[in-house]
């Protein structure tokens, strides 16, 4: 299920950077771009690798291996750094050129936007998806509207398709913490018949079911399950 990948890889991500912040290295090392991530299925862990330019080649200067769990992530600081592998730098370059493309757009809904690089598919010739999701830093807001999606060959190089998963910005305000938290909020999605990965990602971001209106009819999602309710 994509969208719990997603929430996989955004969620260690964000643990990874808090470790990385703690230590002060955002404001100390000027080499930092940006990360990836892999799952390491066998370990029950997720790796985030930071990525910095080191003699015109990026290289990973910080590895965070982050738990499947509450246990504390393990901070490594790589010296020397190392080179990408090729899947890495499939990834990465993918990475790059998505947000290069986002950066063009006129009609993006969030200053921050957050990256997760999806490995490409089982198959040969399968893509990188880099999805660019808006971000906020308000407690309690839900990021509806403004999220995308940019595939690429599987050496990272060549655009395949994008696609924005809503027409417009929207948020969902945070609740009235006098009236306690929310199980569940609604949208109306225009652009599919059934729910998409980006409605499970926000289900499971935000710990709640969402109702989901399209023209094929009415959706539940609850984190990876997702259900039809009538047309």
């Amino acid at each position: 299920q994509r969208g719990i990948a997603m929430f996989m890889h955004d969620a260690s991500a964000a643990r990874a950077s808090d470790e990385l912040m703690e230590r002060k290295v955002f404001e100390r090392d000027p080499r930092l771009e940006g990360w990836i991530t892999e799952l390491i299925a066998d370990r029950m862990l997720v790796d985030v690798e930071f990525i910095g330019t080191e003699d015109g080649k990026p290289a990973i200067v910080y590895r965070v291996e982050v738990p499947v769990g509450d246990s504390k992530p393990k901070f490594q600081a790589l010296k020397p750094s190392l080179p990408l592998t090729e899947s890495q730098q499939a990834r990465w370059t993918a990475r790059q050129l998505a947000a290069a493309e986002l950066n063009k757009r006129k009609d993006l809904c969030a200053r921050q936007y957050n990256s997760v690089v999806i490995s490409p598919d089982p198959a040969p010739d399968g893509l990188i998806h880099v999805y660019m999701l808006a971000a906020t830093s308000e407690p309690g807001v839900v990021v509806a509207g403004g999220h995308y999606r940019y595939d690429y060959s599987p050496d990272g190089k060549i655009p395949e398709s994008e696609r924005p998963f809503t027409k417009s910005c929207f948020n969902i305000e945070a609740p009235d913490p006098k009236k306690g938290k929310p199980v569940a909020f609604m949208v109306t999605h225009l652009l599919d018949p059934t729910p998409t990965e980006i409605h499970v990602f926000l289900s499971r971001l935000h710990g709640q079911s969402i109702y989901v209106m399209t023209d094929a009819g009415n959706w539940l999602v609850d984190g990876s399950d997702i259900s039809f309710l009538e047309p």
